[in-house]
């Protein structure tokens, strides 16, 4: 995973040794971080501020991205060379390149992983100041960009000599995504088997081929209002009941055979 890096912006242009050396943060992904305006100024996490922008790429290089909507040239150097920043394409930066400005020169430091994020702030140079909480607190961020790759003032960078300064074609990634998750296998219900659809559970018939002769309409059968008259087989058509027959079985017997 790329990591946020501890860079300086060293003002070419300074005569104040306290206004010289700015240590700042580079954020990873292009998100509202670090922002470089045309004087030179920086602007932090301000969402609503446009300009020159530097943030850490997936690969862990510091990029240089210039946005459509800020109209300002910009050109980077290098050993010789020089290119003129294009919009929305990231340029790569190493440490000691020079930026070129509207109204600023300035230089880039990258000291390696920076331990916190934190506001822009200036490195005093000198022993004099307002208070010794602020000496105190210079102190202690010398002490840091030291430990991470040296000095500002000793640093004229560590890139190769013959190195061509990188343009990137594609557009930068917002945010790093994590890599989909697995959806985990879905137990069948109680009951289911290989050869059963769903159908057969929930009662819908989605998904199963129809009935041959399901697409035909029922048949109806109307009732003709007249009933149906039974003959009786031969045996049985000059059958007499006998006169003891109860009046029942005479009725049940015309009934079946004579309607």
């Amino acid at each position: 995973m790329p990591s946020s890096f501890a860079i300086c912006l060293e003002d070419l242009n300074a005569t104040d040794p306290d206004r010289r050396y700015l240590s700042c943060v580079a954020l990873v992904g292009r998100v509202s971080g670090l922002i470089v305006e045309a004087d030179g100024a920086t602007q932090w996490k301000s969402p609503h501020n446009a300009g020159l922008e530097l943030w850490v790429s997936q690969d862990d290089r510091l990029i240089l991205y210039l946005p459509e909507d800020v109209p300002m040239e910009v050109t980077v150097s290098r050993s010789g060379r020089s290119l003129v920043v294009p919009h929305e394409k990231p340029v790569v930066l190493l440490d000691g390149d020079e930026l070129t400005l509207p109204m600023a020169h300035l230089k880039v430091h990258i000291h390696g992983v920076a331990p916190a994020e934190h506001a822009p702030s200036w490195l005093k140079q000198s022993n004099d100041g307002p208070s010794r909480v602020m000496k105190a607190a210079a102190t202690a961020a010398l002490a840091v960009t030291t430990v991470l790759g040296g000095a500002c003032t000793n640093n004229d960078g560590n890139q190769p000599k013959k190195t061509p300064i990188e343009v990137r074609e594609h557009p930068p990634a917002v945010a790093i995504e994590p890599p989909p998750m697995k959806q985990p296998a879905k137990a069948p219900a109680q009951g289911d088997g290989p050869g059963q659809d769903q159908g057969e559970h929930d009662g819908s018939h989605e998904g199963r081929a129809p009935h041959r002769g399901a697409d035909r309409a029922p048949l109806h059968f109307a009732p003709t209002g007249k009933p149906r008259k039974l003959i009786p087989p031969p045996n049985l058509r000059n059958r007499i009941l006998p006169s003891t027959a109860s009046p029942c079985t005479q009725r049940r017997y015309r009934c079946l055979f004579w309607g």
